[in-house]
């Protein structure tokens, strides 16, 4: 039988499937080794697809296991989501942008 979303096994003539480990995504097309979580996202253990880091913060690096690794937004930036790896863009003339800030 095939492997569920969110479980791999890499070796032959096994009973069971393995839970895919925090850090790391197991899609069901993917069933003989887990895939790094991209910078951007967190996968906690057991998912079959990355989570992208919410508004006010950022993913910057690879294989984050939990929303508490998503980095806030540093102040004088801001992070609408949009780009989940890294700040969207520092804030706008006129306004200023403490830590964690979604918005210009």
């Amino acid at each position: 039988e095939d492997c569920l979303p969110g479980e791999y096994q890499p070796n032959e003539g096994q009973s069971t499937c393995l839970e895919c480990p925090a850090g790391y995504y197991c899609p069901s097309n993917n069933v003989y080794s887990p895939t790094e979580c991209p910078q951007g996202s967190y996968c906690e253990a057991g998912v079959d697809t990355p989570t992208d880091c919410p508004e006010g913060t950022y993913g910057a690096t690879t294989k984050l296991d939990s929303l508490l690794y998503c980095t806030p937004c540093p102040a004088g930036y801001y992070c609408d989501g949009s780009t989940p790896a890294a700040p969207t863009g520092e804030c706008s003339e006129g306004y200023f942008c403490p830590t964690g800030s979604i918005t210009a």
